[in-house]
């Protein structure tokens, strides 16, 4: 069972903003807690009082709300967000003001920006990337079908879904309309450059006010090109400027950083970069069918993960160590087998861990730590089924009979149970994967990480060790 948002701690956030927030929306939202700050606007997970339904609440800031501009901009982000609709799209529900404070409340989707996730994974598998890259691409031909250019398409600006790994679009903040004549011109403004640089297309670095659908597809480029190879296209000294590049500096080539990629992705790459409109992608349509075929060019079982150096470095800051158990062709008494044909590997149930020491700074780990490694084997290993640890969380699922039989009542065959340990400030996490139909061990690994900033890394590790027994065939020795 995931924890409820009452659980989670809440990050550093102005008490008397966050009270103000409060009493002038109190009637219509309960506030659970901020999410980020700063900036045009705060976000807020809330409860809406009406519908019972938790909704992610945006809110303009008391100083960008005394401006008319920012005001007006503000609203009509709803609105254009509201013009679309698709699944890969943050779907807004309504805006309104109270007592000064302006609002917006959308979906709230449970999971992490795409800018978090590749910190978080580094390097993600190609077929992942591609996965990604194709949910935003059919977000923008949603938006772009109906008259919308996004205009700040970036990492930041992309939800990952824990539950369904779906990339979702939000933020129509600068988004602007295709027909000029329909802009605001107020709301651009002549001579201004709407949007981050770093994600810029070069139409866009160059002051135009009238972009068009290619503009989006060249950010849709550089995200999907920071996916793949971890780095940025251009070489850029510390106080390089972004906009200077993506007018000037040529390409570099993503299979220079990244010799695994097949051409059709470095095709695709290509096209979509284009400084060039007469050469870029011109819709997302045309976009797609250059995605659809590099991911057919694709190996069909994905070799072992490409570690770059964020991943190896994520990977030393814990020591693990591993043994494997003997596995042996018959099964115990009683328990029944996978049915034929049925890798067991390709299925894993991870459980909740325990919590050894009763630590409270601990207990956020018994349900986020196999969250977590659920999310990471995924980013690695795509095509296996993972169970979550709900399936686990109930009283008594401490027990590795509970934790087999709960496994086989969910179809999986390979099953994984835990414990953390805090131990001053270091905590150690330890890990037991076990074959369902014979109830051996086939791995067991412990990861400590130094300090909390370090725990990610120790999680990394472990779910290493979780893809390794993925890939071994049934029967076979860890």
């Amino acid at each position: 069972m995931p924890q409820t948002h009452s659980e989670r701690p809440m990050p550093p956030t102005g008490p008397t903003r966050l009270g103000a927030v409060r009493a002038a929306l109190g009637d219509r939202f309960d506030i659970l807690r901020p999410v980020t700050g700063g900036g045009m606007a705060s976000v807020y997970v809330a409860r809406e009082r009406a519908l019972g339904r938790v909704v992610a609440l945006k809110v303009l800031e008391v100083e960008q709300g005394a401006a008319p501009e920012a005001r007006a901009r503000f609203r009509r982000e709803a609105e254009l967000a509201a013009r679309v609709s698709h699944p890969n799209i943050v779907p807004v529900f309504a805006t309104g003001e109270a007592a000064g404070v302006i609002w917006i409340s959308m979906m709230f989707v449970e999971g992490e920006t795409l800018a978090e996730h590749m910190q978080a994974a580094g390097l993600l598998p190609v077929a992942s990337a591609l996965r990604h890259a194709r949910d935003v691409l059919e977000a923008l031909g949603a938006a772009h079908r109906c008259g919308v250019v996004h205009r700040d398409v970036k990492p930041q600006n992309i939800m990952v879904d824990r539950d369904t790994g779906r990339a979702m679009l939000m933020d129509f903040g600068i988004a602007s309309v295709l027909e000029p004549a329909a802009d605001h011109e107020g709301l651009t403004g002549v001579g201004r450059v709407m949007g981050t640089p770093r994600y810029m297309s070069p139409e866009q670095a160059a002051g135009e006010r009238t972009l068009t659908a290619a503009s989006d597809l060249y950010a849709v480029g550089l995200v999907l090109y920071e996916m793949l190879t971890g780095q940025y296209p251009y070489r850029l000294p510390p106080a390089g400027n972004h906009l200077v590049a993506h007018l000037t500096q040529p390409v570099r080539p993503a299979r220079e950083l990244r010799p695994d990629l097949p051409p059709a992705v470095g095709a695709l790459l290509d096209r979509l970069l284009a400084k060039s409109l007469a050469q870029r992608v011109a819709s997302a349509g045309e976009a797609l069918a250059l995605l659809e075929r590099a991911r057919a060019s694709l190996p069909p079982a994905a070799p072992r993960r490409w570690i770059g150096r964020r991943a190896a470095l994520a990977l030393a800051a814990a020591v693990v160590v591993a043994t494997a158990g003997a596995m042996v062709a018959t099964r115990a008494p009683g328990r029944p087998a996978p049915p034929p044909g049925t890798d067991p590997r390709q299925s894993l149930l991870l459980g909740a861990f325990d919590n050894t020491g009763g630590d409270a700074d601990a207990e956020w780990l018994r349900l986020g730590a196999p969250e977590r490694l659920a999310r990471l084997v995924l980013d690695r290993q795509p095509g296996v089924r993972v169970v979550g640890p709900e399936a686990a969380a109930a009283p008594g699922a401490g027990s590795l009979d509970e934790l087999l039989a709960r496994a086989r009542a969910s179809g999986a065959w390979t099953a994984a149970m835990g414990s953390v340990l805090r131990l001053g400030g270091r905590t150690r996490l330890s890990l037991r994967i076990y074959d369902v139909a014979t109830g051996l061990l086939l791995r067991q690994a412990t990861a400590e990480a130094h300090d909390d900033a370090a725990i990610d890394g120790a999680l990394a590790a472990l779910a290493e060790e979780l893809v390794q027994v993925t890939l071994q065939p049934a029967g076979r020795p860890g």
